[in-house]
């Protein structure tokens, strides 16, 4: 059974218009419910050749070619709809155009929340803009950070900002002490506008990168530095360091020395908890273990604008890679282990960024339900 415009071939690579893959798919459902051995071989040849020309207008072979094959074409037409059903249902499955929509994120997708529960998109914020808040000012500098303006010592009430990013944003603030804070896709950190006395604490969920400013105190003592996590505490004598209060709970030290407890805390909560865990440059701190590492920058990849994939797995890129493109993403279990290498900017697409990883292990991905998955590669095909 030869139709000259093949639209069932064309429909099963994907090259059909969305118009006729929209009439293949209602055709396809009406004989799905109608049953395939319930309509003749030539009903079958009558609305195949409907659907072809409701397309393009193009014609098949008149039906009397068909009549002497009456038989032949009830067996071709239960052929035809199994063909149909499996690439239909694969055509489904695997939506690579899809997957070229999925853009890297191209905007802060951060907030600022106010003391009175006031939003601020980052985005809406241009360099140079000044917002009046209640008795302060903040300002956003050309490097992209939040900067406050406060009247230091106007009164001694701590007020509290928050700021709060979502997939794919990262967002930039400097505190009052001149501490730097950067914070990853999906994070949050509450921090006070004006630090006041000796304490200086903030609030972390998710990621963040911090460059502590060393303050002494007028006995030449520093001043210790707190990061507070629903898990995890840190406490910072002015330093470079990663923070991840993410599941996976990776402190990384780049510079200076921080000490860790393994019990979380809250701005302005109870401090009687012992950082008994120490770590120095160049250290990292998982699931109660300290260990050196090579190459310690790489913990802040996302900061720098890139994946390092130099030791990741595919599991842990997949983690990676949903945070900032915001869709959800599994991989086969026989691949989680996988070991990559190398380093991709983060400002690529999707598809882009997982075609080069296809390039060095074996793997191929799909869209489907606006999930992707990440199987192994067939080597057979």
């Amino acid at each position: 059974m030869k139709i000259d415009n093949d639209i069932l071939k064309r429909y099963a690579e994907g090259k059909c218009s969305s118009r006729e893959q929209a009439l293949v798919e209602q055709w396809f459902e009406q004989y799905q419910r109608e049953g395939a051995g319930e309509v003749s071989g030539e009903k079958f040849l009558e609305r195949l050749t409907s659907l072809d020309r409701r397309t393009h207008g193009v014609k098949v072979r008149s039906l009397s070619y068909w009549k002497w094959e009456a038989a032949a074409a009830a067996v071709l037409l239960v052929g035809m709809l199994t063909m149909l059903k499996f690439n239909f249902f694969r055509i489904e499955e695997v939506q690579f155009f899809a997957l070229e929509e999925i853009k890297a994120p191209l905007s802060s997708n951060a907030i600022v929340v106010l003391e009175d529960d006031t939003e601020y998109s980052l985005d809406s914020i241009r360099v140079g803009d000044t917002l009046s808040a209640k008795g302060y000012l903040i300002t956003k500098l050309a490097t992209g950070e939040l900067h406050y303006i406060t009247n230091a010592g106007e009164t001694d009430a701590v007020v509290y900002n928050t700021l709060r990013t979502k997939s794919g944003g990262i967002a930039f603030v400097k505190l009052s002490d001149g501490s730097l804070v950067w914070l990853n896709a999906n994070s949050e950190l509450v921090y006070p506008i004006d630090f006041k006395g000796k304490e200086r604490e903030v609030q972390l969920k998710g990621e963040g990168y911090f460059e502590v400013a060393k303050v002494n105190t007028d006995a030449g003592q520093r001043e210790p530095f707190y990061v507070r996590g629903d898990k995890q505490s840190i406490k910072v004598l002015g330093t470079r360091f990663n923070a991840n209060f993410t599941d996976e709970h990776i402190t990384a030290l780049l510079e200076g020395h921080v000490a860790i407890a393994d019990k979380g805390t809250s701005v302005g909560g109870t401090k009687d908890i012992q950082y008994a865990t120490q770590l120095k440059a160049n250290q990292l701190y998982q699931n109660g273990k300290v260990r050196t590492v090579d190459h310690i920058e790489k913990y802040i990849d996302w900061k720098e604008g890139y994946f390092d994939l130099n030791g990741l797995t595919l599991y842990d890129l997949a983690t990676k890679l949903s945070s900032w493109y915001g869709v959800e993403i599994t991989v086969d279990s026989g691949l989680e282990g996988h070991r990559l290498f190398g380093g991709i900017n983060r400002n690529k697409d999707l598809k882009e960024l997982l075609e080069l990883v296809a390039q060095t292990s074996p793997i191929e991905f799909y869209l489907k339900n606006n999930k992707v998955y990440i199987n192994k590669a067939n080597t057979n095909k």
